[in-house]
């Protein structure tokens, strides 16, 4: 499982917390490093694709990701928790791009394209997915 993956436009050294500067792995344009949560760096060079780098200009791209992928980017992006009430929902993967939405049209669209309800209570700073008809349910 990775805890953080980035893709760099740049140059830029990756390491876990605490590490020594002599441990991580220094990224050059256009390579793609992930963080594992044992610290371990894994680098792919060369292969950072426009998609990974939308980030860099305030766009949040999903490309067959994973709902781990998916809930870690809003955390990041919108300081809101996911939570998945269906376990048979974790295998899902989602298609889907934003640039500045409001966080409740993100789950509407997010709610149609896997299929899903997402119950997000009073614009709180948690949302949880069930596996029933494709609406998004406020309270």
């Amino acid at each position: 499982m990775s805890v953080n993956r980035q893709s760099f436009a740049g140059e830029a050294l990756l390491r876990g917390a605490g590490a020594p500067d002599d441990r991580g792995v220094r990224l050059e344009r256009g390579d793609r490093g992930t963080l594992r949560t044992d610290s371990r760096v894994e680098v792919d060079r060369g292969t950072a694709t426009e998609a990974d780098l939308a980030w860099t200009r305030g766009r949040l791209v999903f490309t067959e990701a994973t709902l781990d992928r998916v809930r870690a980017d809003l955390r990041r992006w919108y300081g809101i928790e996911l939570k998945i009430a269906d376990s048979g929902l974790a295998g899902r993967h989602l298609t889907a791009s934003f640039a500045g939405e409001p966080v409740q049209q993100v789950l509407d669209v997010i709610a149609l394209a896997l299929g899903v309800t997402i119950e997000h209570r009073g614009g709180g700073d948690t949302a949880v997915i069930h596996a029933t008809p494709r609406q998004v349910r406020r309270r």
